[in-house]
């Protein structure tokens, strides 16, 4: 079972109390600790309340007497599952909020940075080493055209070789950064 576990995405699990000589209920903080996203349904033959309590302070979804009726073991299953899934959405949306909330920290530390300087290059530069951190990346720059060329120059950089990129010229259309300003819009590269 376990090997199968470690194959396949479960998300419930109906044990036994007892397998073979194992105890179900003593597998589960294993069980829990490896799945954390596992609903496990205890089932045994010999009901108690010990056991049953046992079960459920160890994490169990639910425990059920047999003999098991096909709709008992069916709704139970099924609601397990509808657990699973609210708990994995529940998850999606907590991390959707602390992006949504690190992206906010950015603006407001960016914003605190445009008060306190009337300097546009030390606001640029600034800004640059926030958005860095932020995004956990080596390097972080802005281009901006030159009128007279129709060249993108390295106006701000920061990380990686800030000094030696600040010399580069780009044409327009060559590399990454000439592509998005040519067709004016954002690209993501792996």
């Amino acid at each position: 079972g376990i090997a199968l576990l470690d194959q396949e995405p479960v998300q419930v699990l109906v044990l036994d109390i007892f397998i073979g000589e194992e105890n179900g209920i003593g597998a589960l903080p294993e069980l829990l600790a490896r799945w954390p996203n596992l609903a496990v349904i205890i089932q045994t033959g010999r009901a108690s309340l010990d056991t049953a309590l046992t079960a459920i302070k160890l994490g169990a979804y639910d425990y059920l007497q047999k003999p098991l009726k096909p709709e008992q073991l069916r709704s139970t299953v099924n609601r397990a599952f509808e657990r699973v899934q609210l708990r994995l959405e529940n998850r999606n949306l907590v991390d959707h909020l602390n992006d949504r909330l690190k992206k906010l920290e950015l603006m407001n530390r960016v914003t605190q940075i445009n008060a306190s300087t009337q300097n546009v290059y030390e606001l640029l530069e600034k800004a640059m080493q926030e958005t860095r951190h932020f995004m956990g990346t080596e390097a972080c720059s802005i281009l901006l055209k030159d009128p007279d060329t129709n060249e993108l120059c390295f106006n701000t950089a920061v990380g990686g070789d800030a000094d030696a990129v600040r010399e580069v010229r780009l044409q327009a259309g060559q590399g990454i950064a000439g592509w998005v300003a040519g067709h004016n819009q954002g690209l993501l590269v792996s």
